[in-house]
């Protein structure tokens, strides 16, 4: 089986996500295409979430951070979990993760967002 390209895969998925396959105690987790970047190190990665509101952005305190290489489903997985959050319809957040490299060792950046519905 051919599997398809992709950047990176993560939970709860970007774009528009429905609340009722998510809950507010859930872990998030971004999984990097081994292809297109270095393996994430620890002390370098930084996850930075806020809640979207009209023009303003509230970063949210994150409780734990993690970086799984064991090899479950993509072996350069980012788990992290955001205090305070809500999978309430129209609930929008910002995701940035710094502190990665591609594969050329080059500095990279993820951004992306989530909106629940």
């Amino acid at each position: 089986e051919q599997i398809p390209e992709y950047d990176f895969i993560c939970f709860p998925a970007r774009g528009f996500m429905p609340g009722t396959h998510f809950r507010s105690s859930y872990a998030w987790s971004v999984s990097l295409n081994p292809k297109l970047y270095a393996k994430p190190d620890k002390a370098t990665v930084n996850v930075k979430i806020s809640l979207v509101k009209g023009a303003l952005n509230n970063e949210l305190k994150i409780s734990y951070q993690n970086i799984e290489h064991t090899g479950f489903g993509i072996n350069n997985c980012i788990i992290f979990k955001p205090d305070s959050i809500s999978v309430s319809p129209k609930t929008r957040y910002h995701v940035e993760i710094s502190g990665l490299k591609d594969k050329d060792g080059k500095d990279a950046k993820i951004e992306y967002f989530v909106e629940f519905f």
